[in-house]
């Protein structure tokens, strides 16, 4: 995520320290002054993808200005993940990659949820016979996906291809 950055706190506790920078305001005041579950996990290479190794998470509110949350995770981190604590879910607010692996591992992890999203809007998880036209797919695409020219198209920068279309 644009505009926070993580690394090691060298004052003060040892831990590892998130910061969100004024570019990332925005994505802070869904946090601000909420109870929040921070995880730091590990991740290692397996089959051409990467799987999470272990990891700590810890609960604490976190601060109503937007700034730095410290945590008290001492032990290695790839990534850490930041949800907000809610009754019945804990909807996912950032990641944030410490490591080359853990910057992979988010990466991989961003473009398995745009390929899912294509399934969803292409109404392939509803195990219905009927193909959906080009047209119906980017309807359903709300500014996600975009239809191409032809086959042998490029699709915009922030774009990725797929059968007859492009996703973002």
């Amino acid at each position: 995520m644009p505009g926070v950055r993580e690394r090691r706190a060298h004052d003060g506790p040892r831990g590892l320290v998130i910061r969100f920078a004024p570019r990332a305001a925005r994505v802070y005041r869904r946090i601000a002054g909420k109870r929040i579950t921070v995880g730091c996990d590990t991740v290692a290479p397996s089959g051409g993808g990467f799987v999470t190794t272990g990891g700590v998470s810890m609960e604490l509110r976190a601060p109503k200005r937007r700034g730095t949350i410290r945590t008290l995770n001492a032990g290695p981190a790839d990534y850490c993940a930041i949800r907000v604590r809610a009754r019945g879910s804990d909807p996912l607010v950032v990641m944030a990659p410490v490591t080359d692996a853990g910057r992979t591992y988010v990466d991989e992890l961003a473009t398995v949820g745009l390929m899912y999203s294509a399934s969803t809007v292409t109404g392939a998880e509803n195990n219905d016979d009927r193909v959906l036209t080009i047209d119906e797919v980017v309807a359903r695409g709300r500014d996600l996906v975009i239809a191409l020219e032809g086959p042998d198209a490029t699709p915009p920068a922030g774009y990725l291809t797929g059968a007859g279309g492009a996703t973002r």
